[in-house]
């Protein structure tokens, strides 16, 4: 039984079904015919069971024809409908009059058998074609859709961190399979911004640090003028020197500016520089 689960797990979801309703059309065929033949033999064995001496049906015919003196004809083709028993008497063997002389309970079971043969084949079919469609989407179809609908649910709560499990050559193999190639490629972007915000956020603290320097320096130089020059306390030669420092730290200071917009433009274009980490 497991082979043969296997092999109709491998087999296209269009082949296999078709297998499966060729199959269940068989199996609902062999059980109708049997059903059929069996009402068949039940019925005739009924009628078998009773026999219509001609004699007996022409009395019958005379009393209702008017009387015993009543001059009555009948007519019988040449088609076996009169034939002669293992004693000798004359029978009819027409099912109609056969039919006339059952019991009531023979009738009933005779009828019962009739609409057996066309009652019972129907509800074969009816069974047969919910049984078809329970056993496919029982084998083919309710553990990926199960899989593809809890991969769905994780993936939408931003949790690709899990494995589908589901090997399989069909259709819906092929489906989880690029459904896990899709969760792989989430996880693998995802992991990708993380490591990009981390690298930002080191940038951030190394610009920090860096613009840090040059503003210490400039806001010493010009404490250190605000107060030495108003009381002349500092030559000429000095004054120019600790200009041309202000000038540097400030040149320094739009060099990192202009970094930090370079970096804004890049980020914006989505190119920021992956992580050297």
């Amino acid at each position: 039984m497991g082979r043969i689960k296997n092999g109709f797990l491998s087999i296209p979801l269009k082949r296999a079904f078709i297998c499966l309703v060729f199959f269940m059309a068989l199996l609902v065929a062999g059980l109708s015919g049997c059903v059929i033949a069996a009402s068949t033999a039940v019925r005739n064995h009924l009628l078998d069971t009773v026999t219509v001496p001609l004699s007996s049906f022409v009395q019958q015919e005379n009393r209702s024809s008017g009387g015993a003196n009543a001059d009555v004809h009948i007519v019988f083709a040449d088609d076996g409908q009169i034939t002669q028993n293992e004693n000798g008497v004359l029978v009819l063997n027409t099912i109609e009059h056969r039919l006339q002389n059952l019991t009531p309970r023979n009738k009933l079971i005779y009828y019962g058998a009739g609409t057996a043969m066309v009652a019972v084949p129907c509800l074969l079919f009816a069974a047969g074609t919910l049984l078809c469609a329970w056993v496919f989407y029982a084998i083919k179809l309710k553990k990926p859709l199960s899989l593809l609908m809890e991969s769905a649910e994780r993936i939408s709560q931003n949790e690709p961190d899990f494995v589908m499990d589901y090997d399989s050559p069909d259709e819906m193999g092929h489906l989880c399979k690029v459904m896990d190639k899709m969760r792989a490629s989430l996880r693998k972007n995802n992991q990708e911004m993380w490591e990009m915000m981390e690298e930002r956020r080191k940038l951030n603290a190394s610009i920090a640090h860096d613009l840090r320097t040059p503003l210490t320096v400039m806001k010493g130089y010009t404490e250190y003028l605000s107060i030495n020059v108003p009381l002349g306390r500092i030559s000429q030669t000095k004054l120019t020197g600790t200009i041309q420092n202000l000038v540097q730290a400030t040149e320094r200071m739009e060099a990192y500016v202009e970094q930090v917009r370079d970096i804004q433009a890049l980020d914006a274009r989505g190119n920021f520089p992956p992580s050297r980490s």
